[in-house]
């Protein structure tokens, strides 16, 4: 068996873009006059109530690694201003007090199933772990051929999503999941959360046209510290690459999980 980290992360999207959010409701069922995912302290509660290491441990049984933003050291675009949260659901519960919210409130989660590694059983632990701070939560889950369109066209209130990082730098993940949407510029694709941040969109349009790396990198971590810190998407893994091959042979797994012929080597 040949383990290795791949560039797929994978990430809660929340509606923060509607006044009143479809699948939010109060903690009784009733109808919440406004949308508390708004709110980034309701999406830091949200973030800190998910164990993410038990998650990749138990439920990807090790096949992932705990995310905190799009990419991992090493890569263009990984920030060391993205400020790491932890799992810590007392505290969790405290911020949702703060943000208006003292019996919490109640939610539908969207995911597919059978597209990413344990896409619905991720997403049910996901929901009891909100429901255990005071969101109480459900799950739905859908075949990707119903669930694909209707997450990107921003139909749900929180989804699970992925992206393959595979150009190694963090505009790519940006324009897709995060840009404002705009058909024109081709932006904001997959931004079924509405974010419209007018700073990511200045950075990335500035980063998108720099040709000289040194001047280049700086922008791309900004994008990443600017997603992140204000936690327009909850980062939770990336996939894990796993093959199997005999003994004979030799291959080093690929970042964007692509398997080439050229690479596979025979053992020393």
């Amino acid at each position: 068996v040949i383990n290795g980290l791949s560039s797929r992360f994978v990430y809660l999207g929340l509606d923060v873009s509607r006044d009143v959010s479809p699948f939010v409701k109060a903690a009784d069922g009733s109808d919440l006059d406004k949308n508390p995912l708004k709110d980034e302290r309701v999406r830091r509660a949200m973030l800190m109530s998910i164990n993410r290491p038990a998650i990749v441990d138990r439920v990807m049984q090790k096949n992932g690694t705990v995310a905190d933003q799009f990419v991992v050291q090493g890569y263009a675009g990984y920030s060391e201003k993205v400020e790491k949260v932890g799992y810590d659901p007392a505290a969790a519960k405290a911020l949702l007090a703060e943000a208006g919210y003292p019996d919490g409130f109640s939610l539908t989660l969207h995911g597919p199933s059978g597209r990413y590694v344990k896409d619905a059983e991720v997403l049910q632990a996901v929901g009891q772990m909100f429901t255990r701070i005071g969101i109480k939560s459900k799950v739905e889950v859908l075949p990707w051929s119903m669930y694909s369109e209707a997450y990107s066209k921003g139909t749900y209130s929180i989804y699970f999503g992925s992206w393959g990082v595979n150009t190694g730098e963090t505009t790519n993940p940006t324009v897709a999941l995060v840009a404002t949407r705009d058909e024109k510029k081709g932006t904001g694709r997959y931004n079924g959360g509405g974010v419209s941040d007018p700073k990511i969109d200045q950075v990335l349009a500035k980063a998108s046209s720099t040709l000289d790396q040194a001047a280049r990198a700086p922008l791309l971590e900004e994008l990443s510290t600017e997603t992140f810190n204000n936690l327009w998407l909850l980062p939770m893994h990336y996939e894990n690459v796993v093959l199997g091959a005999k003994k004979t042979v030799s291959y080093t797994p690929r970042g964007d999980k692509y398997t080439l012929a050229y690479d596979v080597k025979p053992a020393d």
